[in-house]
């Protein structure tokens, strides 16, 4: 054999050899359970991927779009921050409004002496709501403050 057959064979097993292919053998994986739908509760136990969140007014979980989170005047109430004040309470510029719940309603009132932060009351007898006029329907003490119910 001559010394180009011998080059040529050389190469050509060069190139047989680089064109096959190596099988590479991967060790086995096991297989992941994908996440379960629903499975995404938070510290408070609502499912976010349906649309849950929590409602701190309401201590619940609830879909935003079919409920309100918060509390209208007049329904039943547990804390203060659960009451929202109507929009047309805001605009007026009489009083400083806010809504507050008592007696488990929440209600739209109006604090007593607003302008002093010292003011403070332990009874509803240290309050006096007659600059309110007949707005007022009950004057008492909430919270240490003294508060005109509107």
């Amino acid at each position: 054999m001559s010394f180009r057959h011998f080059c040529i064979l050389l190469i050509s097993l060069f190139l047989l050899t680089a064109c096959a292919q190596v099988k590479t053998v991967m060790p086995q994986q096991q297989p992941t359970n994908p996440p379960l739908v629903g499975g995404d509760r938070d510290a408070h136990g609502c499912i976010g991927s349906a649309g849950y969140m929590w409602c701190e007014p309401k201590q619940k979980c609830l879909r935003i779009w079919e409920e309100n989170c918060e509390v209208a005047v007049g329904q039943p109430c547990i804390a203060d921050k659960q009451c929202v004040t109507p929009g047309e309470y805001l605009v007026q510029s009489n009083c400083p409004f806010s809504s507050a719940c008592i007696d488990e309603k929440c209600k739209v009132v109006c604090p007593i002496n607003y302008n002093d932060p010292n003011a403070k009351c332990q009874a509803d007898s240290d309050c006096n709501c007659t600059e309110r006029g007949e707005k007022s329907l009950k004057c008492l003490c909430h919270a240490g403050k003294c508060l005109s119910v509107e």
